[in-house]
C-alpha cells in the first residue's frame, strides 16, 4: 500500500504464450526460434529481471531504512529522507515521488507489496518485456503520487501505486486483446486477474485508516492508460 504517515518533525495480449500471458507485443510477430529454453522453465529470475530486481532494492531500502530500530518500522531520519513530503515536493524535491515507493511502514507493508510486484510481474514481463515493464513502473509511481498531491497532499510511502499500475495494466490488456476474439479464454483470464486483485487488496488492507486511496487510483489509472498505449503501439506496428 501507499501508506501515510505523520509528517516528521526536524527533530527527534493476442496470443498467448506459454505461461498463459496475453502477448503484449508491439511487432506481432513469433520471437525467432533459439536454443534458450521456453520462458516457463527458466528461473524466476531471469523470466523477470525488473521484477526480481526492484523486489531485492525494496528488500535492501527496508533494510537500510529500519536500521537500528530492529526492521520493526521506518526510521525518523529514512522518512524524512525519501518519503513523499507536500512541502517538499513543492519546493523542488520531486524525487521524492519515486523515492517513496522504496520506504515501507513496516514488514506486514513490505510484504504486501512485494506480493504484487512479484505475482503481476510474472504475468507481466514475459509478455510486454523487461523496458516496457519498468517504463510501467514509471508511469504508474508518478500518476499514483501526482494524484495523491493534488487530492490528499499527506506523507506518503510504499510501492503500491506500482502494484495497481501492474494491475491495471493486466486487466486493461486482457480486456483490449481478448474481448471480442475468444470469450471464453477472456473471462477465465479476467477471473484469474481479479482474484490476485482482490487478494492483493486484502493484503494490503490490514492498516485501513491509513491507506493512501488515492495514490492507489492514480496507480490504477496509470496502468490502465499504459495499456492502452501498448496495444495501440501494437496496432500501429501491424499496420
Amino acid at each position: 500500500m501507499n501508506q501515510t504517515t505523520e509528517e516528521p518533525q526536524p527533530e527527534s495480449p493476442s496470443q498467448e504464450d506459454s505461461a498463459g500471458q496475453p502477448d503484449a507485443t508491439v511487432d506481432g510477430e513469433q520471437p525467432a526460434a533459439s536454443k534458450d529454453p521456453p520462458a516457463a522453465r527458466q528461473p524466476f529470475y531471469r523470466r523477470c529481471p525488473v521484477s526480481s530486481g526492484f523486489s531485492l532494492l525494496l528488500l535492501a531500502a527496508y533494510a537500510l531504512s529500519s536500521y537500528p530500530v530492529g526492521f520493526q518500522g521506518i526510521t525518523e531520519q529514512a522518512a524524512r529522507w525519501g518519503a513523499l513530503i507536500p512541502e517538499a515536493v513543492h519546493q523542488g524535491e520531486w524525487w521524492r515521488i519515486y523515492t517513496a515507493a522504496l520506504l515501507h511502514a513496516n514488514p506486514s507493508h513490505l510484504l504486501a507489496n512485494l506480493f504484487g510486484i512479484l505475482v503481476f510481474g510474472n504475468m507481466l514481463e514475459p509478455s510486454i518485456g523487461s523496458l516496457r515493464l519498468f517504463a510501467l513502473y514509471l508511469v504508474s509511481e508518478t500518476a499514483g503520487l501526482l494524484l495523491t498531491l493534488a487530492m490528499m497532499p499527506v506523507v506518503s510511502i510504499g510501492a503500491s501505486s506500482i502494484d495497481y499500475g501492474l494491475i491495471g495494466t493486466y486487466i486493461g490488456l486482457i480486456l483490449l486483446l481478448r474481448y471480442g476474439q475468444n470469450r471464453p479464454v477472456f473471462w477465465q483470464e479476467l477471473r484469474g486477474a481479479l482474484f490476485f486483485m482482490l487478494l492483493f487488496i486484502v493484503s494490503n488492507s490490514l492498516e485501513l485508516e491509513r491507506i493512501n486511496l488515492w495514490g492507489h487510483l492514480g496507480g490504477f489509472l496509470g496502468g490502465i492508460v499504459f495499456a492502452l498505449i501498448l496495444w495501440l503501439d501494437r496496432n500501429r506496428a501491424r499496420h
